[in-house]
């Protein structure tokens, strides 16, 4: 295949991806729960369970995940939302601080700053109508694959040799025979790395705890769980995570080293686990270069906002593993892998 056209047939996947986001983004979910399932589900059929009740067990297994990562989310909100008045009154003491400043140094007085200040917040409320229409459209959304996820990938596990014989059927005769092999390389080395990722969550989340504590944030557990959840999303979630345990810290106590204490502790536990703990746990699991796993990382996003993100990684890695088993994939190969090159 000629660069002219890959390039087109990459745009036209990217086109088709972006408008078919609503069907393709949960069934993509469902894809990779089964997958995470699926070695469970294997294991129980050996054992003579009937295919319908390891597949139930093994998603009420990773629902069970998902439920206890909700109710930290939810026990988040609470505690936010217990912070509000202390937050107020802070951020009252730092705008009237901020009013005397600027007055100071600009010369506006008090009034003429609340009359900018109205004008400038009706401006806003002008965008905020389409934003709280988008979130409600968003919310309902997630809502509607929430409900379908888990049942895609049911359906996924409970059909799956005849999708796999449709997809070879789809090729060529040459390329039939290994495709038992790539699907079985896939499978495992996906369920290997979610299962190290959950363990360099937990070991993260424990350090963000207890540098939480050393710095005496309340519910420092909690904080430090969340942010190490969040990072599922690639270089945005800790930034998003991070914002309610500064904001806790800035608001508690009188000196703003604290919140910059907090900063540090997530600064200092995300180098460690940037260049000792996933090496070390999850290692080379997917083999993927870092300009790959950046560029994927934008492109997923662009085209599926934060499930892109989330999702763009495995699928980049099953990518690298089918290019190793495909002829006339090297360059895929090459441009994702970080193996040496064949001269």
């Amino acid at each position: 295949m000629n660069l002219s056209r890959s390039l087109q047939l990459f745009v036209l996947v990217c086109i088709l991806l972006y408008f078919g986001k609503a069907v393709f983004i949960p069934i993509t979910f469902g894809l990779v729960i089964a997958m995470i399932a699926y070695p469970l589900c294997k294991s129980l059929e050996k054992r003579k369970f009937p295919r319908s009740l390891t597949i139930l067990i093994a998603l009420l297994g990773v629902m069970t995940v998902f439920a206890a990562i909700g109710m930290l989310l939810i026990w988040e909100a609470e505690v936010l939302y217990k912070q509000i008045p202390l937050l107020t009154a802070r951020l009252t003491d730092t705008l009237n601080r901020l009013q005397e400043w600027i007055e100071t140094r600009t010369g506006m007085d008090a009034d003429a700053q609340i009359i900018w200040l109205k004008n400038t917040f009706v401006s806003v409320l002008g965008g905020l109508a389409g934003l709280v229409n988008a979130s409600f459209s968003a919310a309902f959304s997630a809502l509607f694959n929430l409900l379908m996820i888990p049942v895609f990938a049911a359906l996924i596990l409970y059909n799956r040799e005849r999708y796999v014989a449709g997809l070879a059927a789809m090729l060529p005769a040459q390329q039939r025979e290994s495709l038992p092999a790539i699907l079985a390389r896939s499978i495992h080395a996906f369920f290997r790395y979610m299962m190290g990722m959950g363990k360099v969550y937990l070991i993260v989340g424990v350090l963000n705890s207890i540098g939480l504590m050393l710095l005496g944030i309340e519910n420092a557990w909690i904080f430090g769980l969340i942010t190490a959840v969040m990072t599922i999303i690639p270089y945005v979630g800790i930034l998003i995570s991070g914002m309610l345990p500064v904001s806790v810290a800035w608001s508690t106590y009188d000196s703003g080293w604290y919140a910059l204490g907090v900063v540090a502790v997530f600064v200092v536990v995300q180098y460690l686990e940037a260049n000792i703990i996933f090496p070390k746990v999850v290692g080379q699991q997917l083999n993927l270069n870092t300009l790959a796993a950046l560029v994927g990382i934008m492109i997923g996003g662009l085209l599926w906002g934060v499930s892109g993100m989330v999702l763009v990684l495995p699928i980049l890695g099953i990518l690298r593993i089918v290019s190793e088993e495909v002829p006339g994939l090297e360059a895929l190969r090459i441009w994702l892998g970080t193996g040496k090159i064949d001269k």
